[in-house]
């Protein structure tokens, strides 16, 4: 028995050691079945009970269903097989079970393909070495443990294969390296940032993508680091990790720039990863980079920031309604122009107040253009109503209107655009009504013209007479005109001329000499203009019936007289008009004219007495003569030569229908032509003036410099198109003058002119002020035309040119330098002109007194004033200003100093202005329509530095009280310079706020 026990007891062992080492963990009864009694069962028994007793084996190993042990001996034949379930499984084919393969080999009960496998591994098992193999059997996956049996000596004895069905643990391994595959894709491939980090925020991993994302080179540095770190909003971060550590998905956008400082907006996940426990244990952060679309969503807002403000400032109404027409919305300028606004639907559209513009019928509710937008889909453009304002006033607006409609095509609403033209309306009136005055005024120039072609063709006086007489009634439209000469006032030999229309036919044999007294006197005493209506002649108390003649008189119904004025400034007679035709009543233009007529008169008269006196006199006749027409060929080119563009330009307005630009066009080229006229008859009436005695000057004390300089920049753009260099040698700011100083600066203006006018293309200007013991000098020297030595003694004569011929290069009557020396000597100084001849080039000075005596100042040159000129080079200068020529003398100046100009016409530009370019200086009007300069100030200080909120500014105003002062500092403005401008004045502002910036 001892050696069948010890025989036993290898056995005993091994299935110990197989138990222990084979049979699942989680089966731990079956493993305690087997320490505590197969050793019992074993030590007992035989080898050969062995077989008998598969039982007690039975028992311990049925109990494992993914479970089978078989033992084999030398021959690979079968001992022992346990494991009911799992063998029934295997067998299943081959139709053996359990107890039948006991005694057969494995190439009995196993397929070849598998036999081939497991034989070389049987037979190194008995040869003591340990196997383990997996094979796919019958649809399932079994995991097979081959081992050597030994007893307790260590002899090998049988071998043993131990079976084990893992298709469902293969099945789960699968899952999780699908899974896992999965999650490394996806970890890999996507488009987001996605990282790991643990518990406590900080960064394990992070993919591919998120480092380019996030600019990382090396993530190395990072790992281990604070995500939170990296944002700015760490509160907003640290709550969403808390929310994930419990369990959640957490989510929140943010601002977070790359390791670079590439700023960029992200949409982030936090999810957490649980352990077997379901505990977090880990979190997944992906992250996505918005960027694009915050910056699309801050250009949509400001986009329509943009619109809003574009509508609300709109210089037009805008109303918006829904379907059913209710108005939900209007701007500001719609409720100006309606003076209130009412939210109102389609059926009460009654309370707005209107009248077609044309037929002046009442616009009943369903024909308002909203209305119609509504109902039938209509579009009005530009309707001319009348409307009835809520404050009761009326105004002329364009109402326009278009329904607004969805994507289906559906009405959902209505817009409506009101323009208030009345301002419009009243323009075009008065500009009909300049039409039909330029028209009268241009038939009058016209008829001024023949007037002195006519004269110029007279040869006697009596011939003047009646022509200026008869062309006198007709160019200004009168029923009567009389004219008479006197010489010496000797009216009692007086020469007389009557013209009458056929409406005073029986008084054409009138005859009459007039005597000088009566309201005559009022003219000829004073050679002063008069017009007066018939009201006002018959309660003028020199009013008796015009002397003795009174009841051979024609009557007169309105009157209007000009003096005859010879040369001498005494009076030589009286032209007279009465009972206008139409109203009677004579204009302003009337007496303008007339008293042209009358200074042609005069010329023409006293022309005609030196023609008589030639007769005796035969050369001093002829020079006289060649003086007369010269003046009047002259005069008559002169005033003839604007006449073309204005007759031919008014005739087309009149017979044709124009586009509003050419229309425009026109206008500005009768009024430019008409102010050239205006020009030339300026200048004689500064002589008519001048000769009467009637040039009067505003005396002050005046800073002669300044005086100067601003006649220079009149002439400056004339000189700067010739390519003419003007070089100036001034004295400084201290020598003063007592004057008028627009008087003088139309003088030096005359001289600049002239100088400008004679140099050629490239040719030089000098222009000093110096003093000369008592007075001051203006020396203007240039290397023109030059004065021949016939021509130089009569160049300050009136109505003299040294080129009166028909070819003759340069216009003008020749008035200019007698101008110039008649206001010279009123201020008590001299005028002076040289010239070595002609082609020599000439020199002009003027001599004025000085105001007071001072120091000898030092002098500043042109070339000195350059320099401090460019102190302003290339800095950036914004100017606003509604009035173009304002603006463009500001822009001159300040370009002239080296300085960048952007110009805006209204605030509004200069605010859309101001959002691209960044002005060192804003120069602004206070005067403009719609925005005045402070509201536009205001509204630039509400912006930030960044937009331009800061920038130092300029207020140039013609409100110039200390009040407007204060007004403009308050507004935000930082200098306040009150027109009219000085050029050096406002360089020298300019750049004090540069240097204070």
């Amino acid at each position: 028995m001892a050696n069948e026990e010890h025989c036993d007891m290898p056995l005993a062992s091994s299935l110990r050691h197989f138990v222990g080492e084979y049979i699942p963990q989680d089966l731990t009864g079956s493993r305690e079945l087997v320490d505590n009694q197969l050793p019992e069962t074993l030590g007992k028994k035989r080898g050969a009970e062995l077989l008998e007793n598969q039982g007690l084996y039975h028992t311990l190993l049925k109990n494992l269903p993914n479970c089978a042990l078989m033992l084999f001996d030398s021959n690979l034949c079968y001992l022992l097989a346990e494991g009911e379930e799992l063998l029934a499984e295997v067998l299943a084919t081959v139709g053996l079970n359990r107890e039948t393969i006991v005694g057969k080999t494995i190439w009995e009960i196993l397929p070849p393909h598998i036999c081939v496998e497991l034989e070389p591994l049987y037979i190194q098992a008995l040869a003591g070495q340990k196997h383990n193999i997996e094979i796919f059997y019958n649809h399932n996956f079994y995991q097979i443990n081959i081992v050597p049996v030994k007893s307790d000596r260590g002899e090998i004895f049988a071998g043993m294969a131990i079976w084990q069905n893992i298709s469902e643990q293969k099945q789960v391994e699968k899952s999780l390296r699908e899974s896992e595959e999965l999650n490394r894709s996806i970890f890999k491939n996507s488009a987001d940032c996605i990282k790991t980090l643990d518990l406590n925020g900080c960064l394990l991993s992070m993919n591919a993508q998120g480092l380019c994302l996030m600019e990382i080179d090396d993530f190395t540095p990072y790992i281990g680091k604070s995500w939170v770190n990296f944002w700015q909003e760490r509160d907003l971060v640290l709550k969403a990790i808390e929310t994930a550590k419990a369990g959640k998905v957490a989510h929140f956008q943010g601002f977070c720039p790359t390791v670079k400082g590439t700023a960029k907006w992200w949409d982030v996940l936090i999810t957490p990863v649980p352990d077997a426990e379901g505990k977090p244990k880990l979190l997944i952060s992906s992250s996505r980079d918005i960027t694009s679309q915050k910056q699309s969503e801050e250009a949509l807002q400001q986009s329509e920031q943009l619109l809003r403000t574009v509508l609300e400032n709109l210089p037009v109404g805008v109303w918006v309604c829904d379907r059913n027409g209710n108005i939900n919305h209007t701007n500001r300028t719609g409720e100006q122009i309606w003076t209130g606004k009412k939210y109102v639907g389609i059926e009460h559209y009654g309370e707005y107040k209107a009248w077609w513009a044309d037929s002046g019928k009442q616009i009943p509710v369903e024909e308002w253009a909203m209305a119609r937008a509504i109902k039938r889909g209509e579009t009005s453009i530009n309707e001319v109503i009348d409307i009835q304002c809520f404050d009761g006033s009326r105004k002329t607006v364009l109402n326009s209107a278009l329904p607004l409609r969805d994507n289906q095509g559906n009405i959902t609403g209505a817009i409506a655009v009101n323009q208030d033209i009345s301002e419009y309306r009243k323009i075009e009136t008065e500009r009909q009504q300049m039409l039909v005055r330029s028209q009268q005024y241009a038939n009058q120039l016209h008829g001024l013209t023949k007037a002195a072609l006519a004269i110029n063709s007279a040869l006697s006086i009596e011939d003047v007479l009646r022509v200026i007489t008869e062309q006198s009634r007709i160019i200004i439209g009168a029923h009567q005109a009389v004219i008479s000469t006197t010489t010496n006032l000797n009216w009692a030999q007086s020469i007389s001329a009557i013209s009458l229309s056929d409406k005073y036919a029986a008084w054409r044999d009138y005859q009459e000499k007039p005597d000088g007294t009566g309201i005559y006197s009022c003219v000829t005493s004073t050679n002063h203009s008069l017009r007066m209506t018939q009201t006002q002649l018959e309660q003028h108390p020199n009013w008796k019936g015009f002397g003795q003649a009174a009841g051979k008189h024609p009557p007169m119904r309105g009157w209007l007289a000009a003096p005859l004025i010879g040369r001498d400034g005494r009076n030589i007679g009286i032209i007279q008009l009465s009972d206008k035709y139409d109203d009677g009543e004579f204009s302003e233009e009337d007496e303008s004219i007339l008293v042209q007529l009358g200074q042609m008169a005069s010329i023409a008269v006293e022309n005609a007495r030196l023609y008589e006196a030639a007769q005796k006199a035969r050369s001093e006749a002829e020079a006289a003569n060649n003086i007369k027409d010269e003046f009047l060929a002259v005069l008559s080119h002169e005033l003839r030569s604007p006449l073309n563009p204005i007759l031919g330009w008014s005739k087309i307005l009149q017979t044709r229908k124009l586009d509003p630009e050419k229309t425009i066009e026109a206008l500005a080229i009768i009024e430019r032509n008409a102010r050239l006229q205006g020009q030339l008859i300026e200048d004689l009436l500064d002589i008519s003036r001048i000769l009467q005695g009637k040039l009067t000057l505003n005396i002050i004390r005046i800073n002669l410099k300044s005086v100067v300089l601003a006649a220079l920049e009149t002439v400056r753009l004339a000189a700067e198109t010739k390519n003419i260099q003007i070089e100036m040698v001034f004295a400084e700011d201290c020598y003063y003058v007592l004057g008028d100083a627009g008087r003088l600066q139309q003088v030096f203006w005359n001289l600049f002119t002239n100088a400008v006018k004679f140099t050629p293309v490239g040719g030089r200007v000098e222009v000093y002020l110096e003093q000369a013991e008592k007075s001051l000098q203006v020396i203007v020297k240039d290397n023109g035309k030059g004065i021949t030595k016939e021509f130089l003694p009569c160049v300050f004569d009136y109505f003299r040119q040294a080129d009166g011929a028909t070819t003759r290069k340069f216009g003008g009557l020749g008035l200019g330098l007698a101008i110039v020396r008649k206001i010279t000597e009123m201020h008590g100084g001299k005028a002076f002109a040289e010239s070595p001849g002609e082609d020599l080039g000439a020199t002009f000075k003027i001599e004025l007194p000085l105001a007071q005596e001072q120091e000898q100042s030092s002098i500043i040159t042109e070339t000195e004033i350059d320099l401090n000129y460019q102190n302003l080079d290339k800095i950036e200068i914004l100017i606003v200003d509604d009035d173009v020529d304002s603006r463009e003398f500001i822009t001159f100046v300040l370009e002239t100093a080296g300085a960048n100009v952007t110009q805006a016409t209204s605030a509004l530009e200069a605010l859309q202005i101001l959002t691209q370019l960044k002005p060192k200086i804003i120069v602004s009007d206070i005067g403009m329509p719609e925005i005045d300069g402070y509201m536009l100030m205001r509204q630039i200080r509400n912006l930030s530095k960044e937009q331009g909120g800061a920038t130092p500014a300029v207020a140039l105003t013609a409100y110039a009280s200390e009040c407007d002062r204060e007004q403009a500092i308050s507004a935000g403005f930082q200098k306040h310079i009150p027109k009219p401008i000085e050029p050096d004045e406002l360089i020298s502002v300019v750049m004090e706020l540069v240097r204070s910036e």
